[in-house]
């Protein structure tokens, strides 16, 4: 059978430390991830606490942006090499029954959202020639500039409400078929808040192998089970 998606939904503790509302596409993030010694130290701290931390919300559109989040993705154990790239070489794995009772799939959104004929914009504004747009933008990215859209009170409203329960689960990106223009081939899950899990949650880790007898322990001394995976980045490397 196919492997298109994971039953193991790993989260990354790599994550550079960038501002998310102004980062279009992951070649934005490329090379700045964490180092294996400070992702090692975060993944420690998740296998004390038993807990995954929402970080900040993130912009949709204006003022309009998700509630904080924490997230995994359920991309196969044979494409974590590429993913590795932009979030470091550490993650935690989770099996899927822990995940599928309180994440949901992120929806990746195109940035074309709908204006209604009532909204008023300004028509005088003129484009900034320093602003940068390129062939892969919306017809919607320009003319929201070119009207103000992102500063219009009256149309981030009318965009709150229309996006409603889904605005949590909304990723903005570009498609593209090369990897680093577009956050689609993540497969992002999300869950609204802190994510509190349980020992028996856990089905595996990817760590350097110059971590493992600290990553063992850590896991021994806090009663994890003593049959979950530990796999070396080395060997992802390989396989």
């Amino acid at each position: 059978m196919q492997r298109y998606y994971s039953n193991i939904y790993w989260h990354f503790t790599g994550s550079p430390d960038v501002d998310w509302n102004i980062v279009t596409m992951p070649a934005e993030i490329k090379g700045k991830a964490k180092s294996p010694e400070v992702s090692k130290n975060t993944l420690i701290k998740i296998i004390l606490s038993q807990k995954l931390l929402a970080g900040v919300p993130e912009k949709i559109h204006g003022n309009v942006k998700t509630e904080s989040f924490c997230c995994v993705c359920d991309i196969p154990f044979k494409d974590l090499i590429s993913h590795a790239e932009y979030y470091g070489k550490v993650a935690i794995g989770f099996n899927s029954t822990a995940i599928q009772r309180s994440f949901n799939p992120v929806f990746y959104y195109k940035y074309n959202f709908p204006i209604p004929k009532k909204i008023s914009a300004d028509k005088n504004r003129k484009l900034d020639k320093n602003k940068a747009f390129d062939k892969n933008d919306s017809a919607f990215k320009l003319i929201s500039y070119m009207f103000g859209l992102d500063e219009s009170t009256e149309y981030n409203k009318f965009l709150d409400s229309e996006l409603g329960l889904l605005k949590p689960y909304i990723k903005i990106t570009r498609f593209s078929d090369k990897d680093e223009e577009t956050f689609y081939r993540e497969r992002e899950w999300r869950k609204i808040g802190d994510f509190n899990f349980k020992p028996e949650d856990v089905e595996a880790i990817l760590v350097p192998k110059g971590y493992f007898s600290e990553v063992k322990k850590t896991l021994k001394d806090n009663d994890y089970n003593s049959n979950i995976s530990i796999v070396s980045y080395e060997f992802l490397e390989k396989a």
